[in-house]
């Protein structure tokens, strides 16, 4: 029988966090999730991972606002609340970990590695946002917070843009449109640059769909020219939201990159 993650909620000084968990012992591998997702778009890879590389604990965590998770107190930013709530998940179940972070999510975990890179034992970074690019604020501005959305994922979204999406998935974003741009005005209203990320010296890996958006393509390009200890793979036939559409190919090439750096004390 497939194993299921178990749901836990903990407090985090009166706040909530709800994360999803598969494994119980071992090497910690905290996997981030993209904006207008939530942790169980990890289940694919995680119950592989678990099939491939036995002894892990793979902790999937609903980020602020997400789930069960409590979201941004007023007047917090919220890259530097995700941060914070990161640190203290890693706390709660080890002194380090490997970390995943997918689009949203991958930039959150490559601003967590530069400040906390004690904490990180590997870094993996599949299509991540990049900061500092204001100027798509502007490109998709409107005073209808559905239209701005509906707008963003043209831009970036699969093929076919918005009308790609199943109507319960576009009902979900609508649903949390809020949430949803305030993610992504968070990422580019940051002014971190691209060239910070040359600080990373943790062992990372960063992956790419073949099929996914130009654009996401360059960024994710860019990023690992600029990380020194990265590499790159990609994924053929896949597209952005290759987490939940090709967690089999995807399995081996974490698997892999976590067993090389693996805490073997």
């Amino acid at each position: 029988m497939s194993p299921i993650p178990q749901t836990i909620d903990f407090d985090w000084h009166g706040r909530n966090v709800e994360l999803l968990k598969l494994g119980d012992a071992g090497d910690l591998v905290l996997c981030l999730h993209c904006t207008g997702s939530q942790a169980s778009q990890w289940n694919g890879l995680s119950k592989s991972l678990l099939n491939e590389t036995a002894s892990l604990q793979i902790v999937s965590p609903n980020l602020g606002g997400v789930g069960g998770t409590s979201d941004v107190p007023a007047g917090t930013g919220r890259l530097a609340y995700e941060l914070q709530l990161l640190d203290a998940v890693i706390r709660q179940f080890g002194d380090s970990v490997h970390l995943v972070g997918h689009s949203y999510g991958g930039i959150v975990a490559a601003k967590l590695t530069l400040g906390n890179p004690d904490l990180i034992r590997t870094l993996t970074l599949i299509e991540p946002a990049i900061t500092g690019r204001r100027e798509l604020l502007e490109e998709h501005n409107s005073d209808d917070p559905r239209v701005k959305l509906i707008n963003f994922f043209e831009f970036a979204g699969p093929p076919g843009g918005w009308e790609s999406f199943s109507d319960g998935y576009q009902q979900y974003l609508l649903g949390n449109a809020e949430l949803i741009l305030d993610q992504i005005e968070a990422i580019h209203g940051d002014d971190t640059t691209l060239q910070s990320y040359a600080q990373i010296m943790v062992p990372t890996l960063v992956i790419k769909g073949a099929k996914s958006p130009a654009s996401l393509i360059e960024n994710t390009t860019s990023i690992a020219k600029v990380i020194p200890a990265a590499r790159m793979e990609t994924i053929p036939g896949a597209g952005h939201m290759l987490p939940v559409t090709h967690p089999l190919e995807l399995s081996p090439l974490v698997s892999r990159h976590v067993q090389a750096y693996r805490d073997s004390s």
